[in-house]
């Protein structure tokens, strides 16, 4: 593990705990969300029964325990609504409810159902799931995953990245344990430049260079048509998340159109219900890709900017809070300067998530 990550973990184990006990993050929380009328939106991406799943630990996966308090918390403090309906209340001329909170999927990964459904449901709390569709009917895994899983399986100490890009500096990424997780954000970032048809092959040569075959325990499942019909059937909102899962801002808008259209078809035929949301992946996006969103006549669109949400709401750029894998002390402190956040910060190092 990356020995400054480790080391702001142990703070945090330690810090957050005493303040919350202190009461500073009720405080903050209260001042920041509660005074004036806000809707918080809450980014999750996967819900897992053992750390072990998420060994790089990087901020995609949520124990199921912690998942359980964090939801527990927003119940009994904030008033819980999927996004549709938000919307829906919004057009309608209506407010949202005091403190509303939605909660969030992206992506469409199988523990969604068999992990975390089964707590939103013990706290009878909606949510919402964005779905890409590329590969759905074949279970083919996420290209991200593909890139965690090789680098997790090999032996080789270093990869040479210029096969990615030429002018990739450094060229060479180191590979021994303690470097995996920076150089596994890394090769995100550098794969997220990519043109959606340049993928397979990349997967394929870095797969070559790191001297990996066959498919690791670090694939996750994604969830079959079968069970996103299942889900919504239960209640949960679906919402479209492209096909190629790219960014936006670097296709045509023919490219984006055909992104969009597709991925609300497939949808809308598995789930037998209308697709009225969509979520940028990566939370990628521009005013131009807002504006193809909105003309292919979806109702709203989330991306990940920190912060929340406040009138008159941004329908087409809705911003969402990413929650940590932690206990309620340090998932309050996350929540609490988050709220305080007035423009995303984003660079290299951080991991784009889909």
């Amino acid at each position: 593990m990356d020995y400054i990550e480790a080391a702001k973990r142990a703070v945090k184990g330690i810090a957050s705990p005493v303040l919350d006990f202190c009461g500073v993050y009720d405080t903050l929380i209260e001042r920041r969300l509660f005074v004036q009328p806000s809707w918080v939106i809450l980014m999750y991406h996967r819900v897992v029964a053992s750390r072990a799943e998420d060994p790089h630990r990087l901020g995609m996966c949520v124990e199921r325990d912690h998942f359980a308090e964090q939801i527990e918390y927003h119940v009994r403090n904030f008033s819980p609504i999927c996004m549709g309906d938000a919307i829906s209340r919004l057009n309608a001329g209506k407010p949202l409810p005091r403190n509303a909170v939605s909660i969030t999927f992206d992506d469409g990964y199988q523990d969604f159902a068999d992990v975390a459904l089964p707590v939103l449901r013990r706290f009878q709390c909606p949510a919402t799931v964005f779905v890409n569709v590329g590969g759905l009917a074949e279970n083919r895994p996420f290209w991200w995953d593909e890139i965690i899983d090789a680098v997790h399986r090999t032996r080789v100490d270093e990869i040479d990245v210029r096969f990615l890009n030429a002018d990739a500096s450094p060229a060479q990424l180191p590979l021994r344990s303690r470097h995996r997780r920076r150089t596994l954000m890394r090769l995100q970032f550098m794969f997220w430049q990519l043109r959606p048809e340049r993928i397979d092959d990349a997967l394929a040569e870095l797969k070559q260079r790191l001297q990996v075959s066959g498919r690791g325990r670090l694939l996750a499942p994604r969830m079959s048509p079968a069970e996103i019909a299942r889900v919504a059937g239960e209640g949960v909102e679906i919402g479209a998340h492209c096909e190629s899962h790219v960014d936006m801002r670097r296709l045509s808008d023919d490219e984006c159109r055909h992104e969009l259209m597709v991925s609300r078809q497939v949808l809308q035929e598995i789930s037998g219900q209308p697709v009225t949301g969509f979520a940028y992946p990566g939370g990628l996006q521009s005013e131009r890709v807002q504006k193809l969103v909105a003309h292919a006549g979806y109702g709203y669109a989330a991306g990940i900017g920190r912060g929340v949400n406040r009138q008159p709401f941004d329908i087409y750029n809705l911003r969402r809070i990413g929650m940590p894998d932690s206990g309620i002390s340090d998932y309050k402190r996350c929540l609490g300067m988050a709220a305080g956040v007035s423009e995303p910060v984003m660079g290299y190092e951080s991991v784009l998530w889909p």
